[in-house]
């Protein structure tokens, strides 16, 4: 199994809000992150492009890995879809030169 590389975002299915997650300590700790119901195609995705799906559990969640890791091209549309999302101007200029550029975007707008 992969190992989560942090820090990672949470895409949403269905939904082009995204959540940083700056690290394995905050995902243990965060009650947000365990109390969420993650529908079936909920993501996190690691600083290197690999991708979780997040599926709930009981009163838990399991991350599987998925076989193919997100591209730069990939993650850099997925947060230009966010910024969107959420109102900011000129997205389609957004471009990050790395996965680890790109998730400290995120984090940056929140």
């Amino acid at each position: 199994m992969s190992h989560i590389q942090w820090p990672a975002i949470i895409l949403y299915a269905g939904d082009d809000e995204l959540t940083f997650v700056h690290s394995q300590r905050d995902w243990d700790s965060d009650d947000g992150f365990m109390q969420t119901i993650y529908a079936t195609d909920d993501m996190l995705i690691d600083l290197t492009g690999n991708a979780f799906r997040i599926s709930s559990v009981n009163e838990g969640f399991l991350l599987e890995p998925i076989a193919k890791p997100k591209t730069l091209n990939e993650i850099n549309s997925i947060i230009r879809r966010h910024f969107a999302q959420s109102g900011n101007c000129c997205v389609s200029k957004f471009h990050a030169n790395s996965i680890i550029e790109a998730l400290q975007s995120v984090m940056s707008s929140e």
